[in-house]
């Protein structure tokens, strides 16, 4: 093998593991990020098509309703196609209503405009009622 022919592949094989280098950096900072969004559960109570204790993951922000294009999916004819949304801000959630005609109920009370949600808070969207669970958030530590 000819010596240019050697400096050219170990320059390719520098270049080939500098490229993987990067991309894992890459997705290291972005899965980094991830970790510094707030996160919680919400965790089925009652509702149609749904079994108590099934259990959703959510992180940042989430949409729930009866559409299949929500993170979290309803399958209850009283839910809207998107009807409520989760955002995360700081280390809380707000819980918002996005004008389903049926409403969204926070401890039995209807939103009329964004509201914080705290851990162990009742979440109805439709007929299917929700345990909000936020393990590592301020209210769960007592605060």
């Amino acid at each position: 093998m000819s010596e240019a022919l050697r400096y050219v592949l170990l320059a390719a094989l520098f270049l080939f593991l500098y490229r993987v280098v990067r991309v894992v950096g890459d997705d290291l900072r972005a899965a980094g990020q991830e970790l510094d969004r707030p996160w919680a559960v919400l965790l089925v109570e009652e509702g149609p098509g749904m079994s108590p204790g099934e259990a959703f993951a959510v992180r940042g922000e989430a949409l729930v309703g009866r559409g299949t294009g929500n993170d979290v999916t309803v399958p209850d004819p009283e839910a809207g196609l998107r009807h409520a949304r989760l955002v995360g801000s700081g280390d809380s959630f707000w819980l918002e209503d996005l004008g389903s005609p049926a409403g969204t109920y926070l401890n039995g009370r209807r939103l009329e405009v964004p509201a914080p949600v705290r851990h162990g808070d009742r979440v109805r969207v439709g007929s299917t009622v929700f345990r909000f669970l936020q393990p590592r958030g301020p209210q769960a530590a007592g605060g």
